[in-house]
């Protein structure tokens, strides 16, 4: 019987103890003043979703609609698989709750980044140490003491838009003993859109030394909406590195709108600072056509660099370019040395992927300017990298070469060990259309994987290349 007893009281004890800590829960959570809430989820719940968020990212959230199995880059090997795809989806339902609550959300955001712990948490806390350990569970499921930093951060500049009030806030944050804390500030003022009427706050950023690589990155960043071109015509030449690096940044994203520069970067450009010197470079070829005298004049400088010579040479195949002086310079290229051909081959494919995909201009130009080219181009397809020899799948797609060695290269690949090599092979075929009947075959025994991304990009190259041959 009192074996029985205290069972009963044990009992009894338990239930008041686990009603006393759902009570002191319910009134912590209900004291927490001021928390947005968006279809039915308060705004941290919405906010755990998003660590590591940048502005740029969001927005690539925003436009795009996933699908199991969509390859989110030409080198992505895997696609969304079950689980990578619902983390998108939840990722781009926090970011419209987000966008919907829109400034309504930024005073509670900016409550709790990097605010010291209250007291409200700190008894939360002490209530999930003696709790059970399946309450303790659902207190931290629900955030109700979880507060993830860089989850708030990602949730600021998602908001960056929307959130032009936290400019001043951020600017004093730059100033900050924490390390971390400036790093973010930074990170999140790179998302704020800012207007011209701040501009002062960028200058006295740039002239206190303490927040001058700040303030730089700033400008970088800011610039072209900002900054009048006159005015970084100014700062290309000031004496401090950090200033000129952000100014050049700044200029490349203006492009053509910064021609008034011109004089600053050509004196850069002859500067025996071969630093100074690629970042010049690099403005003149964004600005493109209104530089290609310049460029020309400088190109016997550099054309015994290959990196230097390739870059001067697209950069003048770009829309905005002069592709008559592009050919010239090419053409004087090829003649100073015709083995540079290979070389130059290879450096563009071993470019990042998005330099491969901007390349169909020039590849056809070389092709048709050096027999050499596309042998070297087929050679890489052969590379030990696994990435070299997509790349130039995706290379020999984009500039669809008319001769006959072509199709039975990239037929080959199909064959190749990794699958990335054999997804871009696939698309390069599909580009070719009715002159990829050859493939047919093989592409449709090669849907007999099992893998989805396989089976998709196999079944689109398929109707494509059956759609053109009729």
């Amino acid at each position: 019987m009192r074996g029985v007893t205290k069972i009963k009281t044990m009992k009894k004890r338990l239930g008041i103890i686990v009603l006393a800590i759902t009570l002191a829960a319910a009134i912590c959570l209900l004291a927490i003043p001021g928390e947005p809430q968006y279809q039915g989820r308060r705004l941290s719940q919405w906010v755990r979703l998003l660590p590591d968020l940048s502005f740029f990212t969001a927005d690539y959230y925003r436009t795009n609609n996933f699908t199991l199995g969509t390859r989110v880059s030409p080198l992505d090997a895997i696609g969304l698989t079950p689980e990578r795809l619902s983390d998108a989806l939840e990722k781009k339902q926090a970011i419209a709750a987000l966008d919907a609550l829109g400034p309504a959300a930024v005073p509670w955001l900016i409550s709790q980044w990097h605010a010291p712990v209250s007291r409200k948490t700190k008894a939360l806390l002490f209530i999930a140490q003696h709790s059970p350990n399946w309450v303790a569970a659902k207190m931290k499921k629900w955030g109700w003491f979880d507060r993830n930093e860089a989850a708030i951060t990602s949730a600021l500049r998602v908001l960056g838009p929307q959130a032009h009030s936290l400019l001043p806030l951020m600017i004093q944050k730059l100033s900050d003993t924490n390390p971390n804390i400036r790093g973010e500030a930074l990170s999140i003022i790179s998302a704020i859109f800012i207007e011209k009427e701040d501009l002062p706050l960028i200058r006295g950023l740039l002239n206190n030394p303490a927040t001058r690589d700040a303030g730089a990155q700033i400008l970088t960043a800011k610039a072209p909406h900002t900054v009048p071109p006159e005015e970084l015509g100014a700062w290309l030449m000031d004496s401090n590195q950090s200033v000129k690096s952000a100014a050049c940044l700044a200029v490349q994203k203006l492009g053509p709108l910064a021609s008034c520069v011109l004089p600053q970067l050509i004196a850069l450009a002859h500067t025996n600072d071969l630093k100074l010197q690629r970042m010049a470079l690099n403005c003149l070829e964004q600005i493109g056509a209104p530089a290609a005298d310049a460029l020309g004049e400088l190109f016997p400088k550099h054309m015994n660099s290959g990196d230097s010579g390739l870059r001067l040479i697209m950069s003048l195949m770009e829309p905005q370019g002069d592709l008559d002086k592009a050919r010239e310079l090419l053409q004087s290229y090829i003649n100073a040395d015709p083995n540079r051909v290979p070389g130059l081959v290879t450096l563009l494919i071993d470019r990042s992927e998005n330099v491969v995909l901007k390349s169909a201009v020039f590849l056809r130009e070389l092709e048709a300017v050096s027999p050499a080219a596309l042998p070297a181009l087929l050679k890489v397809l052969n590379h030990k990298n696994m990435y070299m020899r997509a790349k130039a799948c995706l290379a020999l797609g984009l500039m669809r070469s008319e001769s006959s060695l072509v199709g039975p290269a990239l037929i080959k690949c199909l064959n190749d060990d990794e699958i990335v090599v054999r997804l871009n092979a696939a698309d390069a075929l599909r580009a070719y259309g009715s002159h990829a009947a050859d493939a047919i075959e093989k592409l449709r025994a090669r849907q007999a994987t099992t893998n989805l991304v396989e089976q998709v990009c196999y079944s689109n190259a398929l109707q494509i290349i059956a759609r053109k041959g009729l």
